[in-house]
């Protein structure tokens, strides 16, 4: 049976809108007999139970996922994107156009993860919606942006989404963090079985992806992109002339990446 096309221009696969992710249901086995009910019992060591009416938080349930196609994205000004075609993305490159402030990169450069500065691996989001990328695209305001970030429209800016497995490939330590990789309060997770279990948590949790990044210490070969994401189409149209002839990332117009947040 063919695939059909996605309506927003990304690859079959790519798109969370027209094809979901599903969820699997955890295996769950049958008793081969009935069970006595237990009477519920209290002691020293067991706290009763709070009938306050106050939620417990629910461990995330025992699902299988792919880590590997793991959707991720990375926001930059299409006046970087020279560079990006030429040499991939480079773990503390300048480009051409920072939009990240001095503080944060100094912040950055002084948080090491896995031995290694942040500032010294490539960042990705781990969802379009991510919460640095709505700030962006809302204005840049805050101590994180930098002038160019607040003079940049959502026109001059390009998302470049790829997945885990495609950015790992002959990398060894990567890291999955489940918020700013340069906060106080983070947590990391290196390698495959600690990021599958974080990313289960994360998925489970509400809003648990909008922090997260996931860094390469290690060049992002252009060839990677499997997507390049932009405003509109006269932004497409300056791109096409940028792309070199052969194998490029589709590119696809989808405005509501975009789109500022709502007040």
């Amino acid at each position: 049976m063919p695939v059909e096309e996605c309506i927003h221009g990304l690859e079959p696969g790519l798109c969370d809108i027209c094809t979901p992710r599903v969820v699997e249901e955890p295996v769950r086995s049958t008793p081969s007999r009935t069970a006595k009910p237990s009477i519920a019992r209290t002691s020293l060591r067991t706290p009763p139970p709070d009938r306050s009416g106050a939620r417990v938080a629910a461990a995330p349930p025992p699902v299988r996922i792919d880590r590997g196609t793991q959707r991720l994205f990375h926001v930059t000004h299409v006046d970087n994107l020279p560079g990006i075609i030429a040499d991939g993305l480079v773990p503390g490159a300048e480009p051409a156009v920072d939009l990240s402030s001095p503080v944060t990169r100094e912040l950055r450069r002084e948080t090491e993860v896995a031995g290694l500065p942040v500032s010294a691996t490539v960042a990705f989001h781990v969802s379009p919606e991510a919460s640095r990328w709505v700030e962006l695209r809302s204005g840049a305001e805050g101590a994180t942006w930098s002038d160019a970030a607040r003079a940049t429209a959502s026109a001059d800016l390009v998302v470049l989404v790829s997945t885990i497995a495609a950015v790992s490939a002959g990398v060894e330590a990567t890291v999955l963090t489940d918020g700013d990789a340069a906060g106080t309060t983070t947590r990391f997770a290196v390698g495959e079985e600690a990021q599958t279990t974080m990313l289960r948590r994360l998925r489970f949790e509400e809003d648990g992806l909008l922090g997260a990044e996931f860094l390469v210490p290690a060049v992002v070969p252009f060839a990677a992109i499997a997507v390049i994401g932009l405003a509109n189409e006269p932004a497409k149209e300056r791109l096409r002339a940028l792309l070199p002839s052969g194998r490029t990332p589709k590119v696809s117009v989808y405005p509501p990446w975009f789109q500022p947040a709502e007040d």
